[in-house]
């Protein structure tokens, strides 16, 4: 039977209203990447995230690393910059920030460590995760103390394209998004063999942890594990509402207050594709393409300002909604490679997703949980919370569901790492059918 979550407390509203609150005014012109961060003189600054000419040969080797200062969560932090791999199989250098508990772990075996993968927070380098959490300003922070005090290490990816100023940021690419989570895994345990008296083992159980983009990359990271980077030691991921199907969420977002977050998937797709480049280009007109460029150097809070609640079509030729021309080549088989779920996860999922989700439609969640669960051995966990629809398209009931059902999915990847180390929490538990 389908687990559901209801809501109880006007608390825990407010506290996910001023979440949102954060997201929706998150400040446009934040500082340079790595202004407010300290570190090695030869590389201050900006500096640190110009990838230098050539990269280490393997993927989450450390390119390098600064101390870094989130004072406000209480524990150790440090910037890395590390090699990954793009969706055209090149080197690529990627940015993050490795959070190291103070709190004991007390779950048995060895400290677990978790990679996380944040949501929208735009396409400017400015916005990298790493570059808001040392001023302050990363929405996100608020699920991770949580993680912390449970005395699990933490790794925050930047994604590909997010601070480092070589390429665009590879928004709703799960392929790349992927990439980025697992190595950057990799990378933190690297970072704790290197630094003496950093707690972070080399071969320790990790847990996955997204919602949103941040759930996308999660649930790609999840199913292209064992081809990607089997030698992590993944033992499940907490997947919240991720956009698995581009399309339908395209289509629910235009004229909603992310709907100039289309113009970063744009980005993204051209920036990889020359094909889709040119075929952007002759459907745009220049009010389209004044658009797609000016969100290219954004942060979230100055995209819904300028741009949220806009209706596509007024940027394009035949004055028709981007989504118009999607079912279209060469759009279409594009959209088809970035679906997620045409691979089997080898670890446990945790799914959890808002029933009135105004910005990523939970029939598409629903799906992919139907689809991981016609693979043979998967075990995906489906939880929905059930919420009224309020005030549809200003995004509350995306914002809520994050709020409300972080404490569920942390507490089923704790379970999962005591699991791991002990087996006395027992096989993770399952939505899907039985099989055979």
């Amino acid at each position: 039977m389908l687990a559901r979550h209801r809501l109880r407390t006007i608390p825990v509203i407010a506290l996910a209203a001023v979440g949102l609150t954060v997201l929706a005014t998150a400040p446009a012109g934040a500082a340079a990447p790595g202004a407010a961060a300290p570190g090695d003189a030869a590389l201050g600054g900006a500096a640190f995230y110009t990838p230098p000419a050539e990269l280490p040969a393997t993927n989450g080797d450390l390119v390098r690393h600064r101390p870094a200062t989130v004072a406000y969560l209480g524990v150790p932090a440090t910037t890395i910059m590390y090699k990954s791999t793009d969706a055209n199989g090149e080197a690529v250098a990627v940015t993050g920030t490795v959070l190291q508990a103070t709190a004991p772990w007390r779950g048995g075996g060895d400290r677990p460590l978790i990679s996380y993968a944040v949501g929208t927070i735009g396409q400017g380098d400015q916005c990298a995760p790493s570059v808001l959490l040392g001023q302050g300003l990363e929405y996100e922070a608020i699920t991770l103390p949580s993680l912390l005090a449970a005395g699990a290490n933490v790794v925050v990816t930047d994604y590909l394209g997010l601070g480092t100023p070589d390429r665009v940021h590879s928004y709703l690419n799960p392929v790349e998004e992927a990439h980025a989570v697992l190595d950057a895994a990799t990378a933190a345990q690297n970072l704790g063999r290197e630094v003496p008296g950093l707690d972070v083992p080399a071969d320790g159980p990790v847990g996955i942890y997204g919602y949103s983009q941040g759930g996308q990359a999660a649930g790609a990271a999840a199913e292209l594990h064992s081809t990607y980077a089997p030698q992590v030691n993944l033992v499940g991921s907490a997947v919240g509402a991720p956009p698995a199907d581009v399309v339908p969420v395209a289509m629910g977002s235009d004229g909603t207050i992310l709907s100039g977050a289309l113009g970063y998937a744009i980005n993204s797709l051209a920036a990889n594709d020359p094909q889709l480049a040119a075929a952007f280009d002759a459907r745009l007109n220049q009010r389209g393409k004044d658009f797609v460029q000016a969100v290219r150097t954004q942060c979230l809070g100055e995209t819904i300002l300028r741009f949220g609640f806009q209706q596509s079509g007024q940027y394009t030729v035949d004055g028709q909604p981007f989504t118009s021309f999607l079912f279209t080549e060469p759009f279409a088989s594009a959209l088809a490679d970035l679906r997620v779920g045409r691979h089997t996860p080898d670890a446990p999922v945790y799914l959890w997703s808002g029933t009135n989700d105004d910005v990523v439609p939970i029939g598409q969640v629903r799906q992919l949980a139907a689809d991981w669960c016609a693979q043979p051995g998967t075990r995906v966990q489906l939880q929905e919370i059930t919420l009224p629809a309020v005030f549809p398209g200003v995004g509350i009931g995306h914002a809520l569901p994050f709020v409300l059902g972080a404490p569920d999915a942390q507490r089923w990847l704790y379970e999962r790492f005591v699991a791991a180390a002990t087996g006395s929490t027992g096989p993770a538990p399952s939505t899907c059918a039985p099989q055979g």
